[in-house]
């Protein structure tokens, strides 16, 4: 019986990443958003879903818009280019 859960569990997994729909972002335009954090959660999001480029694309547009997340925006932007140095694609 634990043999069965040991190898269904990995299997299980695999099926639900595979088959889960990606999350896509409310907002669809980046002038749509009034808010850093709603455009910063959105951005952490696309990032957690490996959808980087669209994600420092946002990071970007938030530094612009709002100067007072800059340092954080870019050390966001530094991480995925450091994930995807780690992944091969830099």
């Amino acid at each position: 019986m634990g043999l069965a859960f040991g190898w269904l569990g990995p299997l299980a997994l695999i099926g639900w990443l595979a088959l889960r729909p990606p999350i896509e972002p409310v907002i669809k335009t980046l002038d749509d958003y009034t808010d850093p954090a709603d455009a910063l959660e959105t951005a952490v999001r696309l990032d957690s879903q490996g959808d980087w480029d669209a994600s420092i694309e946002l990071y970007r547009y938030v530094a612009e818009r709002w100067p007072d997340q800059m340092p954080y925006a870019f050390a966001c932007i530094r991480e995925i280019h450091a994930k995807q140095g780690h992944a091969g694609l830099n």
